[in-house]
C-alpha cells in the first residue's frame, strides 16, 4: 500500500528534476551562445577605435571597455575612466556607464555596478542586450509609417515587422519570431537578395541545407556589405536557437541595408542635379571662353600699348595718333560691349546657382570678373600712357624742330663774328713807348675777355647739338656738319689770338723787367743807408730794438733775396723781340742796353747790403750780451736779497701744530727747489761774465766785480737755506712726535673707556658679540706696540737742547704706563668674557634639556587612557618616539653633566650655580625615566584589552556591515534591490565559517588576557556578549529577510557617496592633526599654507557631494534600522564635515599666526642687529667728536647712515608693535611673547633715537667748527704766499714791464676774488661765535689774525699796482709815436711816388690802394686822440716824462695834418680818370647786348602748340625784364656821359658820339620788343583756345566712359553710393555747360580779332557740341539702369526683413513652454491670442506690401523679374507656415489647458477626498447621547460621500475620454487616478468602519443602559424582597422564590452574552 502510494510522487520528482536539468543545460548552451555573438558584437563595435576583447564577463568587469563601446555608439565623450585598479575605482566607473545609460533613458532593471565587478554572467549578458537594443534595434524605422505609430511599436516588433516586409514575397520565408524563423538560413538569404540580388541566387537555395544557406548568407554578408559574422551556422541550426543572438545579427543587416538605401537616394538626387549643373557647366565654360579671348585681346592690347618705339619725324607721330584715335573709337567699343556681355552671363550662373542652393562661381585664376576689369582698367592705364607718350612724344619732335632752327640762325651768327674777329686779330701794331705798350696790353686783353665771353655761346651752340643728338634728331648729320664748320674757325681764331697774345706778353715782360729792377736798387739803397747808422744803444731795451729791427730788416733781405736774384736771372735770360718778331725797334735796340745796365748795378749793391749787415749786427749782439750780463747780476742779487729775507726764523717760533710746520716744510723745499733751479742759472751768468773779460771787453774790471758780489750773496743764501732747513727738520720731528704721543695717548684712553663701558650689561644676549668686540678690541691694543717703539725710535731724533725735549720724554713715560694697564686689563676682560660665555652656554644647555624633560613630561602627563585602538596605537608611536628621544638625549645628558664638572674646574664665580643646575638635571632625568616607564606599562596593558576589543568591535562590525543591507532595506519591494539582497544574504552564508573561527579567535585571546588582568575579565565578558547578540541578531535576521530588501540604484548611489565622503572625512581629520609639529621656518610654514589651500579647494569640491548627500538621503530615512543607521551616518558625516570645517579655519589661523609670529621674529632679529651696531658707534663717538674736519665728516656721515637705518628700524618696530597689539586681540598663540618683544624693541629705537638726536647736534657744531679751522688755516697760508710774491723789487726793463703788470691784474682779480672767500670765513666765525660761546676765543683769534695779514696785502698791492701802471703807459707811449713816425714816412713816400691812370684796370688798381691809404689814415686819427689823452694825464700826475712826451706828440701831429692836402688831390684826379674809362666800357657792353637782344626780337617763330607759346612767352618776359634792367643801367650811362663831359674837355665830342648811338640803338630794341609781344600772346590765346577744346573733349570722354560701364552693384548701399555717385556726375555734366558756353564766346572774340589757327578753332568748338549731347544722353540713359537696380535692391530688403521678421515670430510659435500649473497655461494662451492678433494684422499688412511692390516691379517688366516672383513665393510660403506653426500652437494650448485643467480639478478632488477622511473624528463618544448625536452626524457624512461618488464618476468617465483623446497623457492620467481610486476607497472603508464602530459602540451604551436598568431592577426587587413578610402560603413563596431565581439567572446569561458579543466586536 504504502509502495504504490509512493512509487507515483517519486516519478513526478524525478521528471520535474530531469525537467529542471534540461532546463539548466539549455539555458547555459543560450548563455554560451549570447556570449559568444556579443562579444563578436563588441569587437566589432570597438574595432573602430583599435580595441579588442577576449572574455565578455572579465574583460568588462573594469569599466573602461564599456565607456569606449558607449563613446563608439553614441559618438559622445564620455568622463575619463579612473587610473586605479582598485575595487572602489571600477565601481566608479561603471556606475558612469550605468549613469550615462540613464541620463539616455534606458530602463536598468537589477543591474548594478557591484553584480559587473563581480563578473555576474546574467547581469552583464542583460547589460550587453540593453545597450545593443538602445543603440542598435531602437531607432529602426519602417517606411510609410509616421512617427507616432513607430514610438507605439517596440524595437523588436519593429524589427520583425522590418523583416516580414523585406522578406513578405519570398517562398518558404514566413518570419514571426527571432527563433525558429531563422534556422534554414532561407531568411538571411532573402534579406541580402531583397537588397542586393546579384551577390545571391535564392531560386537555387533550398530550405533543406540549413547549414549552408546559414553558411552562405554570414559570408556573403560579411563580404559585401562588412556585417561582421556574430554568429556561427551551427548556433542557429538547433532546436531552441537563441532569440537574443539572432535579433543582434538581424540588427546589423538593418544597419547596413539602411545607409545603403540612403546612398541610393543620394545618388538618384545627384543624378536630378546634374542635369542643371551641366547646364551650368556650359554656361562656365562658354563664359571661360569669352573671357580667354577678351583677356587675351587686351594683353595684346596692352602691349601694342605699351610700345614706346615711335617713329623718329614729326609727321610719323601724328600719323600713330591718328591711329591711336582710330582704335579708341573703333575697336575698343566692340570689346567693351563683349565685357557687358560677359558680366551678364557671369551673373546669370550666379542667380542659377544661388538658386540651387549652390556656392557661387568662381571663374578660374586670372578670369573672374575682378581679374576682367583690373585688365581692362590696366588696358585703360595703358592707353592713357600711350596717349601720353604720344603727345610727348610730338611735343618732343616740334620742340626738336625748334631747336634745329634755332642752331643754324645761331650758326650763321657765329662764323659771321669769327670772321670779323679774324680781321681785327692780324693788325700787330704794339707801339714803342712803354705807355703804348700797356695800351695795347690792355687792348689785348678786352679783346681776350671778349672771345672767352663769346665762347659761351659756342658752348650754348654745341649745347643744342648735344641736346639735339640726345632727343635723336633725325637731321642730326647735317647740324653736326655745321657744328663741325664752326669750330674749325674758332680754333683758326684761338690760334690767332694766342700767337698775338705771346707778342704782347714778350714786350710787356720786357717794360716789367726794367721797372722790377729799379724798384730793387731803390730799396737797396734805403738798406744801405740804415746799415751804416752809428747808433749801437746805451741800455739794453734799446739795443733790444735795435737788434729787433736789424732782424726784421735781414729777414726783409732774406725775403728779398730770392725775388732779387730771380728778377736778375730772368732779366738776364730774356731775349728782347727784334724785328723778325714783328717789332719797329730802333736799329740801336736801346732798351737791351738800359737792362744790363741795371742787371750790374743791382748786383753791386746788394754786395754791399750784405757785408754792412753782418758787421752790424756782430756789433750790436756784442752789445746786447755785456748789458744783458749786467741786467743779470743786478736781477740775481736783488732775488737772493729777497730771498734770505724770506729765510729768516722768526716765523718758525709760532709753529703750534705739525700741520703748520709741514707746511712750512714744504714751503722751504718748494723754495729749495727753486734755488737748485737758480743754480744753473747763476753759473751761466758768471761764465757769461768769465767769458766777457777774456775777450778783452772795454769793461772788464766790472764785469769781475759783479761776478764777485753774485758769488758772495750766493754763498750766504745757500748757507741760510740749510740753517731754515735743520730748523723745521727739528721742530717737525718734535711736533710729529707729540702728535703721534696724543694720539696714542688718546687711543688708549679711548679703549680704557671701553673695557668698561660693558661690564654692566653681561648677559647671554650679548656675550658673543662682546666676545668679538673683544678680539677686535685686543687686536688694536695690540697693534698699539708698534707704535709705541715707533714712539720711542722718534723720541731718540729728537733734540736735546730743544725747549720741548723733557716735556716729550714725559709723555713717552705715562703713555708707557697707561698701556701696560690697559693690556693687564685686557687679558682680564678676555678671560672674564670667556669664562662667561662658557658659564653661558651650559647653562643654555642646561636650559635645553630642562625643556626637552619639561615637554615630554607634559607629553607623558598628557596622554590620557586611550578609548579607542586607533588612539592607544598613535600614543604607542609617540611613546616609541619619546622612548628614542630618551635614548638620543642620554648621551646629550651624561655629555651635560660631564661638561659642567669640567667647568666648574676651570671658573671660579657660578661653581654654586653649576652645581644647583646639575642636581636639579638629575631630579628631572631620574622623574622622567621613572614616569616613562610607569605609563609604558600602562599602556602596554591598555593595548593588549583594547586589541581584544578592537577585534571584537572589527568583528561586530563586520557582522553588523553584513547585516546593513538587510536591515536598511526590510519593507522595500525593488526587484532590482531583493537580488542585490540575494547576493548579500548568499555572501553572508558563505563568509559564516570564518566569522565563527573570528569569534572563536576572539574568546581563546579573553582567555589569556583573563589570566594576565583578571580585573578585566567582567568588562570583556560584556563585550563579548554584545558580539554574541549582535551575531545572533545577524542570523535571525538572514532568516527571516532572505527575500524582502533590495537596495535602489539611488541608495546605492548615496551609500557610496556616503564612504567615499566618510573616508574623505576621516583622513583629512587624522591628516590635520599632524602637521603643525615642528614648524620654525617660513618655507615650511608656507609649504604648509599651500598644502592648506589645496585641501580647502578640495573641500570645496567635496560641499557639492555632501550638499547632494543631504538632499538625497533624507529621502531615504524609512524609520527602519537602515534609514536610521543612514541618518546617523549622514548626522556624523555632517558632524565630520562641521568639524573639519572648524578646524581648517583653526589650522588656517593657525599657519597665519605661525607665519606672522616667524616674520616677526626675523623682523626682529635684522632691528636687533641695527640696533647692536648703533650701540656700538654711540659708544665710540660720546667719546671723541673728531679733531680735524675730515674725521669730523666721517662721524656725520656714519651718524646720517645710521639715522636712515634708525628710521628704518622705528617703521619696522611700529609695524612689530601694531601687529603685538593686533595678535592681543586676536588672541595669538604666541601674543605674550610678541608684546614683551615689541615693548623691548621700542624702548631701545627710543633710547637710540634720543641718543642719536643728541649726539647729531654736537656733530654738527663740531664739523661746522672744524671747518671754519681748515678754512680759516689755507687763508692764512694763502696771504703770507701772496705777500711773499709782491714784496719783490719791480724791474724796470720795457720787455718785461707788460708781463709784469699783466701777472700782477691777474694777482688783483684773484685778489678780489679771495676777499669774497674772506668775508664767507668772517660771516661764519660770527655765527659760531653766537652758536657756540665756548670757542669764541679761538675763532676771534683766527678772525684777527686774518684781517691784520689781509690789510698788510692789501696795502703792498696797491703801491705795487700804481709803480707797474706808470712804467707800462711811459714805455707804450713811446712805442706808439715810433710807429706812427714810421707808418707817416710810408704813407708820404706811396703818395709821391704814385703814378698816373692808362685805362679802367690801373685806375680801378690805384684807387684801391689811394682808399686802403684813407682807411689807414682815418684810423690813425683815433690813435693820435688817445696819444693826446694821455699826453695830457702824464702832464696832470706830474710825471718825469711828460715834456718830451708832449714834443714828440706835437710833431706827429704836424706830420700827420700835411698829409691830408696832398690825399685829397690825388683822391680826385684818380676819381674822374675812371668815370671817363668806365664811360667808354659801359657803352661799348649795352650796344653788344642791344644788337644780341634784337636779333631775338627779330625772329618769325611764334610756336605750334600751347607748350612751345609758353616757353616763347617766357622767353619774351625774360627778355622784357632784361630791357627794364638795362634801362636804368642805359639812364645812368647818360648821366655818367654829362658827368665825364663836364670833367674831360678834350673827350666831350667822341662821348656825346658815344651817347647818341647808343640812344638810337635802345628805340630800335624798344619797338621789336613791342612787336614780339604782341605777337606771341596772339599766338597764345589761339593755342589756350585749341587746348580748352582738347581739354573738354577728354572730360567728355571721361565721363562717356563711366556712363558706358555696366558695373552692377552687389547690394543697396553700393547701389545707393552709385546713384549718389551718378547724381554728382549729372550735375558736374550739367553744370559743364556753362564752360562750354564760355569757350565758344571767347572763341569768337579771338576769331573777330585774329585768323590764327581760325579753322581749327571752328572745327574743335563743333566737335565739343556733339560730343556734349551724346553725354546728356548716356547720363539719362544710367540714371534710369540705377534706378531699376535701386527698386530691385530695396524690394530685397523688403523681403529680407519681412522674411527676418517671419522667422522670428516662427521662433515663438515653435516655442515649447506651456507652464508648469494651469495659471501659467491660462496666462500663457491670453499672452499668445493677443500675440497671434497682434503677428497676423502686421504680418498680412506687410507680406501685402511686399506681393504689392513685387507685382509693380513685374509689370513694369523689371530685369529681375523671375528672381522677384521667387521671392515673392518664398514669402507667402513663409507666411502659411507661420499661419500654420501658430494654428499648431494655439491648439496644442488648448491640449494643455484641458489636460492641466484635468489634473487640477482630479488633484483636488483628491485633496477633498483626503480632506474628508481627515476631518473624520477618532472619537465614538462618553455615552449613548455623544454616541448617538455622532452617529446621525455620520450619517449627515455619509450622505456627502455619495455625493462625492457620483462626482468620482463622473472624474473616471472624463478621464477615460482623455485617455483616448491625450494617449501621451495615459499614464500621468492613470497615476493620478490610481491616487483618487486609493483615497477614494480609503475614504468608503473609513466611513463604513466608523458607522459600524459608532453602532457597535451605540448598541455597547445601550446594553450598558439595559445593564444599568436591570441593575435598578434588581435592586429595587432585593429591597422588594427583602421587605416581604414570611409567605402565608407555601406555594406562592416557592413560586416566587423560583420565579426571582429563574429571572435573575435569565437576566444575568442575557447580560454575559451581550457583553462577550460586545467586547469581542470591539476586540475584532
Amino acid at each position: 500500500m504504502n509502495k504504490s502510494t509512493t512509487s507515483p510522487n517519486s516519478d513526478v520528482s524525478r521528471a520535474s528534476h530531469f525537467e529542471r536539468a534540461r532546463i539548466r543545460t539549455l539555458a547555459a548552451e543560450l548563455e554560451k551562445v549570447q556570449k559568444k555573438t556579443f562579444t563578436k558584437w563588441v569587437n566589432s563595435c570597438l574595432s573602430r577605435v583599435g580595441l579588442n576583447i577576449d572574455n565578455l564577463y572579465s574583460d568588462l568587469c573594469d569599466g573602461t571597455v564599456l565607456l569606449r563601446l558607449l563613446e563608439v555608439l553614441s559618438g559622445e565623450k564620455l568622463p575619463k575612466p579612473a587610473r586605479g585598479r582598485m575595487r572602489i575605482h571600477l565601481i566608479q566607473n561603471l556606475n558612469a556607464v550605468l549613469k550615462f545609460l540613464i541620463h539616455k533613458h534606458v530602463k536598468l532593471e537589477n543591474i548594478g555596478a557591484h553584480d559587473i565587478v563581480d563578473g555576474n554572467q546574467r547581469i552583464i549578458l542583460g547589460l550587453i542586450w540593453t545597450i545593443i537594443l538602445r543603440f542598435q534595434i531602437q531607432d529602426i524605422r519602417i517606411e510609410g509609417e509616421t512617427t507616432e505609430s513607430t514610438e507605439k511599436r517596440s524595437a523588436k516588433d519593429a524589427l520583425l515587422v522590418w523583416c516580414k516586409l523585406k522578406t513578405a514575397n519570398y517562398t518558404n520565408v514566413r518570419v514571426t519570431n527571432f527563433t525558429s524563423s531563422w534556422r534554414n538560413g532561407l531568411a538571411f538569404n532573402a534579406l541580402i537578395h531583397k537588397h542586393r540580388p546579384d551577390v545571391v541566387d535564392y531560386d537555387r537555395l533550398s530550405p533543406d541545407n540549413a547549414l549552408e544557406n546559414l553558411r552562405l548568407a554570414f559570408t556573403v554578408a560579411d563580404e559585401c556589405f562588412g556585417i561582421a559574422p556574430l554568429l556561427d551556422a551551427e548556433d542557429i541550426c538547433v532546436e531552441n536557437p537563441d532569440e537574443k543572438s539572432i535579433m543582434t545579427y538581424v540588427a546589423s543587416y538593418y544597419q547596413s541595408f539602411s545607409k545603403l538605401k540612403a546612398e541610393n537616394v543620394v545618388e538618384r538626387r545627384i543624378w536630378k542635379v546634374m542635369n542643371c549643373i551641366m547646364d551650368l557647366e556650359k554656361m562656365m565654360q562658354e563664359y571661360d571662353t569669352l573671357a580667354s579671348n577678351l583677356l587675351k585681346w587686351i594683353r595684346a592690347m596692352i602691349v601694342i600699348l605699351s610700345d614706346r618705339q615711335f617713329e623718329n619725324n614729326l609727321d610719323g607721330v601724328q600719323r600713330q595718333l591718328s591711329e591711336f584715335k582710330t582704335y579708341r573709337t573703333v575697336d575698343k567699343p566692340l570689346r567693351y560691349l563683349e565685357k557687358g556681355t560677359l558680366e551678364e552671363k557671369f551673373f546669370t550662373i550666379q542667380s542659377k546657382l544661388r538658386s540651387n542652393n549652390r556656392k557661387g562661381f568662381i571663374p578660374v585664376a586670372d578670369k573672374t570678373i575682378s581679374d576682367i576689369n583690373k585688365s581692362w582698367e590696366q588696358l585703360e592705364n595703358a592707353e592713357h600712357d600711350r596717349e601720353q607718350a604720344l603727345r610727348e612724344e610730338i611735343i618732343r619732335q616740334e620742340r626738336l624742330e625748334r631747336l634745329a632752327d634755332k642752331f643754324t640762325k645761331k650758326a650763321e651768327m657765329r662764323v659771321q663774328w669769327i670772321c670779323d674777329s679774324v680781321r681785327l686779330v692780324d693788325n700787330d701794331i704794339f707801339g714803342d713807348s712803354g705807355s703804348s705798350v700797356s695800351a695795347a696790353l690792355k687792348k689785348q686783353e678786352a679783346f681776350e675777355a671778349d672771345v672767352y665771353e663769346y665762347q659761351k655761346r659756342i658752348r650754348a651752340m654745341e649745347d643744342l647739338v648735344q641736346e639735339l643728338k640726345i632727343g635723336n634728331y633725325h637731321a642730326i648729320q647735317k647740324i653736326q656738319d655745321k657744328r663741325d664748320k664752326v669750330i674749325i674757325l674758332w680754333n683758326e681764331l684761338l690760334e690767332l689770338i694766342k700767337i698775338r697774345e705771346g707778342k704782347v706778353s714778350q714786350h710787356v715782360e720786357l717794360h716789367d723787367h726794367i721797372q722790377e729792377l729799379e724798384d730793387f736798387m731803390g730799396w737797396s739803397r734805403d738798406v744801405k743807408n740804415s746799415l751804416e747808422s752809428e747808433d749801437y744803444g746805451l741800455e739794453l731795451h734799446d739795443v733790444e730794438d735795435l737788434l729787433q729791427k736789424n732782424l726784421i730788416l735781414e729777414n726783409e733781405i732774406l725775403a728779398q733775396e730770392e725775388p732779387l736774384t730771380r728778377a736778375l736771372l730772368e732779366a738776364e735770360n730774356f731775349k728782347a723781340p727784334s724785328k723778325e718778331d714783328g717789332v719797329n725797334f730802333f736799329n740801336s735796340n736801346p732798351m737791351n742796353d738800359l737792362l744790363k745796365e741795371r742787371i750790374n748795378s743791382l748786383s753791386r749793391l746788394y754786395d754791399q747790403i750784405s757785408e754792412l749787415l753782418y758787421i752790424r749786427k756782430t756789433r750790436l749782439e756784442d752789445s746786447r750780451q755785456l748789458l744783458q750780463f749786467y741786467q743779470n747780476v743786478d736781477d740775481e742779487l736783488d732775488w737772493m736779497k729777497g730771498k734770505n729775507q724770506s729765510l729768516s726764523l722768526t716765523d718758525l717760533t709760532k709753529a703750534t701744530d705739525c700741520s703748520y710746520v709741514i707746511h712750512k716744510l714744504r714751503s722751504h723745499q718748494a723754495l729749495e727747489a727753486e734755488v737748485n733751479n737758480n743754480e744753473t742759472l747763476l753759473r751761466n751768468i758768471i761764465d757769461t761774465g768769465n767769458q766777457l773779460s777774456k775777450n778783452n771787453n772795454y769793461d772788464s774790471s766790472m764785469i769781475l766785480s759783479k761776478i764777485n758780489n753774485l758769488a758772495s750773496a750766493w754763498n750766504n743764501l745757500v748757507d741760510s737755506m740749510s740753517k731754515r732747513k735743520d730748523r723745521i727738520a727739528e721742530i717737525l720731528s718734535m711736533q710729529q712726535f707729540l702728535s703721534e704721543a696724543d694720539y696714542l695717548e688718546g687711543q688708549i684712553s679711548l679703549h680704557t673707556g671701553l673695557l668698561s663701558v660693558d661690564q654692566n650689561r653681561i648677559d647671554e644676549d650679548n656675550i658673543d658679540s662682546l666676545l668679538k668686540h673683544h678680539a677686535n678690541l685686543e687686536f688694536e691694543v695690540e697693534n698699539y706696540k708698534d707704535q709705541l717703539h715707533l714712539l720711542d725710535n722718534m723720541a731718540d731724533d729728537l733734540n736735546p737742547n730743544d725747549q720741548s725735549f723733557e716735556m716729550a720724554l714725559g709723555k713717552k713715560a705715562v703713555i708707557t704706563e697707561k698701556y701696560q694697564v690697559l693690556m693687564a686689563e685686557v687679558g682680564y676682560r678676555r678671560e672674564k668674557l670667556i669664562a662667561q660665555q662658557s658659564l653661558f652656554r651650559y647653562l643654555s644647555e642646561i636650559d635645553i634639556v630642562f625643556s626637552w624633560i619639561g615637554d615630554k613630561e607634559a607629553v607623558l602627563f598628557s596622554f590620557e587612557p586611550p578609548t579607542n585602538l586607533i588612539e592607544a596605537e598613535l600614543i604607542l608611536q609617540k611613546f616609541k618616539g619619546i622612548e628614542r628621544d630618551i635614548v638620543t638625549y642620554q648621551d646629550r645628558y651624561n655629555n651635560t653633566l660631564k661638561a659642567g664638572n669640567d667647568l666648574a674646574v676651570q671658573i671660579t664665580d657660578g661653581n654654586d650655580e653649576i652645581a644647583n643646575a646639575q642636581g636639579e638635571l638629575n631630579e628631572k632625568w631620574i622623574r622622567l625615566l621613572e614616569l616613562h616607564g610607569l605609563k609604558k606599562e600602562e599602556l602596554s596593558k591598555l593595548l593588549i584589552l583594547l586589541r581584544l576589543f578592537y577585534e571584537v568591535d572589527e568583528v561586530k562590525n563586520w557582522i553588523a556591515d553584513k547585516g546593513t543591507g538587510l536591515s536598511s532595506c526590510s519593507y522595500t519591494t525593488d526587484p532590482a534591490a531583493v537580488l542585490q539582497m540575494q547576493r548579500q544574504i548568499n555572501v553572508i552564508e558563505r563568509e559564516t565559517p570564518a566569522i565563527e573561527e573570528r569569534i572563536e579567535d576572539v574568546e581563546s585571546k579573553r582567555d589569556a588576557l583573563a589570566e594576565e588582568q583578571p580585573d578585566k575579565l567582567e568588562i570583556v565578558n560584556d563585550k563579548l556578549d554584545s558580539l554574541y547578540e549582535v551575531w545572533d541578531d545577524l542570523r535571525n535576521l538572514v532568516r527571516n529577510q532572505i527575500a524582502t530588501i533590495g537596495e535602489c540604484s539611488n541608495i546605492q548611489k548615496l551609500m557610496f557617496d556616503v564612504e567615499d565622503l566618510e573616508d574623505w572625512l576621516k583622513f583629512q581629520l587624522g591628516q590635520l592633526s599632524l602637521e603643525t609639529d615642528g614648524l620654525n621656518s617660513l618655507p615650511d610654514v608656507e609649504k604648509l599654507q599651500a598644502e592648506h589651500n589645496e585641501l580647502l579647494e578640495e573641500f570645496t569640491n567635496r560641499k557639492i557631494i555632501l550638499d547632494r548627500i543631504n538632499s538625497t538621503a533624507p529621502m531615504h530615512y524609512t524609520g527602519d534600522a537602515a534609514g536610521r543607521r543612514l541618518e546617523q551616518r549622514v548626522e556624523d558625516i555632517n558632524h565630520d564635515w562641521n568639524d573639519l570645517d572648524s578646524l581648517c579655519h583653526k589650522r588656517k589661523v593657525l599657519l597665519q599666526q605661525i607665519q606672522q609670529y616667524l616674520i616677526f621674529q626675523r623682523d626682529c632679529k635684522y632691528i636687533e642687529g641695527i640696533l647692536q651696531k648703533q650701540d656700538v658707534f654711540l659708544a665710540e663717538v660720546m667719546t671723541e667728536l673728531g679733531t680735524s674736519n675730515k674725521s669730523a665728516n666721517q662721524l656725520k656721515n656714519k651718524d646720517d647712515q645710521h639715522l636712515k637705518r634708525l628710521d628704518s628700524c622705528i617703521q619696522r618696530v611700529a609695524q612689530a608693535d601694531q601687529f603685538a597689539k593686533l595678535s592681543v586681540d586676536d588672541d595669538h598663540y604666541a601674543k605674550e611673547s610678541l608684546m614683551s618683544k615689541a615693548a623691548t624693541l621700542s624702548e631701545r629705537v627710543e633710547r637710540n633715537r634720543g641718543l642719536f638726536t643728541e649726539i647729531a647736534f654736537r656733530l654738527d657744531k663740531a664739523v661746522h667748527l672744524q671747518s671754519f679751522y681748515q678754512r680759516c688755516n689755507e687763508l692764512i697760508d694763502w696771504i703770507n704766499e701772496k705777500f711773499n710774491i709782491i714784496s719783490g723789487d719791480i724791474v724796470t726793463d720795457q720787455a718785461y714791464i707788460s708781463r709784469l703788470l699783466q701777472k700782477h691784474r691777474t694777482f688783483e682779480a684773484e685778489l678780489a676774488a679771495t676777499r669774497d672767500q674772506k668775508n664767507v670765513v668772517n660771516e661764519l666765525g660770527k655765527s659760531l661765535v653766537q652758536d657756540q660761546p665756548d670757542a669764541r676765543p679761538e675763532v676771534e683769534i683766527h678772525l684777527t689774525d686774518i684781517e691784520d695779514r689781509w690789510i698788510t696785502l692789501m696795502d703792498a698791492c696797491s703801491t705795487r699796482s700804481q709803480l707797474l701802471t706808470d712804467r707800462y703807459n711811459e714805455v707804450q707811449f713811446i712805442r706808439i709815436i715810433d710807429n706812427l713816425q714810421a707808418w707817416m714816412s710810408d704813407a708820404e713816400n706811396t703818395l709821391a711816388n704814385m703814378e698816373t691812370c692808362k685805362d679802367l684796370a690801373s685806375c680801378n688798381k690805384s684807387m684801391t690802394k689811394l682808399t686802403s691809404l684813407e682807411s689807414d689814415i682815418i684810423s690813425r686819427k683815433d690813435r693820435l686822440d688817445q696819444l693826446e689823452q694821455q699826453v695830457q694825464n702824464f702832464l696832470d700826475i706830474n710825471h718825469r716824462g711828460a715834456d718830451d712826451m708832449q714834443d714828440l706828440f706835437e710833431s706827429v701831429s704836424q706830420r700827420y695834418a700835411a698829409l691830408q692836402r696832398p690825399l685829397k688831390e690825388r683822391r680826385k684826379l684818380l676819381e674822374a680818370s675812371r668815370r671817363m674809362f668806365q664811360f667808354y666800357r659801359d657803352v661799348d657792353d649795352e650796344l653788344l647786348w642791344i644788337e644780341d637782344k634784337k636779333q631775338q626780337l627779330q625772329s618769325n617763330e611764334t610756336g605750334n602748340n600751347l607748350h612751345e607759346v609758353q616757353i616763347l612767352r617766357t622767353v619774351q618776359q625774360n627778355i622784357q625784364n632784361e630791357i627794364r634792367v638795362h634801362e636804368q643801367i642805359i639812364n645812368e650811362i647818360f648821366k655818367s656821359g654829362s658827368k665825364v663831359i663836364s670833367d674831360a674837355d678834350s673827350s666831350a665830342d667822341k662821348i656825346r658820339h658815344n651817347t647818341e648811338l647808343l640812344k638810337e640803338k635802345w628805340l630800335e630794341l624798344e619797338i621789336c620788343s613791342r612787336e614780339r609781344e604782341a605777337i606771341i600772346e596772339q599766338s597764345a590765346t589761339a593755342h589756350k583756345l585749341l587746348f580748352d577744346t582738347e581739354e573738354m573733349e577728354g572730360w567728355i570722354m571721361e565721363k562717356a566712359a563711366i556712363l558706358i560701364t555696366k558695373d552692377k552693384p552687389k547690394d543697396q548701399i553700393r547701389a545707393m553710393s552709385m546713384m549718389k555717385h551718378h547724381e554728382l556726375l549729372e550735375q558736374s555734366v550739367k553744370s559743364y555747360a556753362q564752360n562750354i558756353k564760355s569757350l565758344h564766346q571767347s572763341g569768337q572774340a579771338f576769331l573777330d580779332q585774329s585768323t590764327i589757327k581760325s579753322k581749327e578753332i571752328v572745327e574743335a568748338l563743333d566737335v565739343i557740341d556733339d560730343s556734349y549731347n551724346s553725354l546728356l544722353i548716356l547720363a539719362s540713359e544710367r540714371r534710369n539702369f540705377i534706378d531699376e537696380l535701386l527698386r530691385f535692391y530695396r524690394y530685397n530688403s523688403e523681403v529680407d526683413e519681412v522674411e527676418q521678421w517671419i522667422k522670428e515670430r516662427e521662433v515663438f510659435s515653435k516655442s515649447k513652454d506651456y507652464g508648469s500649473n494651469l495659471e501659467q497655461i491660462q496666462r500663457i494662451a491670453e499672452t499668445f491670442h493677443s500675440w497671434v492678433v497682434n503677428t497676423k494684422n502686421s504680418g498680412v499688412s506687410k507680406v501685402k506690401e511686399v506681393n504689392l511692390i513685387a507685382d509693380q516691379l513685374i509689370i513694369t517688366g523689371h530685369p529681375e523679374a523671375a528672381t522677384i516672383c521667387e521671392w515673392k513665393s518664398g514669402i507667402n510660403d513663409l507666411w502659411n507656415q507661420l499661419l500654420e506653426t501658430i494654428q499648431e500652437r494655439t491648439k496644442n494650448i488648448e491640449n494643455v489647458a484641458t489636460i492641466r485643467d484635468h489634473y487640477a480639478a482630479g488633484n483636488d478632488f483628491l485633496h477633498r477626498i483626503r480632506t474628508k477622511g481627515q476631518c473624520l473624528p477618532d472619537d465614538l463618544g462618553n455615552n449613548f447621547d455623544s454616541t448617538e448625536c455622532l452617529l446621525h452626524r455620520h450619517s449627515i457624512v455619509q450622505s456627502d460621500v455619495l455625493g462625492i461618488e457620483l462626482e468620482y464618476n463622473n472624474l473616471q468617465e472624463y478621464a477615460a475620454q482623455l485617455k483616448v483623446d491625450f494617449p501621451n497623457e495615459k499614464q500621468a492620467i492613470d497615476e493620478l487616478h490610481g491616487k483618487i481610486s486609493d483615497a477614494w476607497e480609503l475614504l468608503k472603508d473609513k466611513c463604513n468602519w466608523r458607522k459600524s464602530q459608532l453602532e457597535q459602540t451605540l448598541d455597547l451604551f445601550r446594553l450598558l443602559l439595559l445593564v444599568e436598568n436591570h441593575a435598578l431592577w434588581i435592586n429595587d426587587m432585593y429591597d422588594d424582597i427583602n421587605s416581604l413578610e414570611d409567605p402565608r402560603y407555601w406555594l406562592p413563596s416557592r413560586f416566587c422564590s423560583y420565579s426571582i431565581g429563574f429571572l435573575f439567572k435569565h437576566i444575568i446569561r442575557e447580560f454575559i452574552a451581550n457583553s462577550i458579543v460586545q467586547l469581542i466586536r470591539i476586540i475584532k
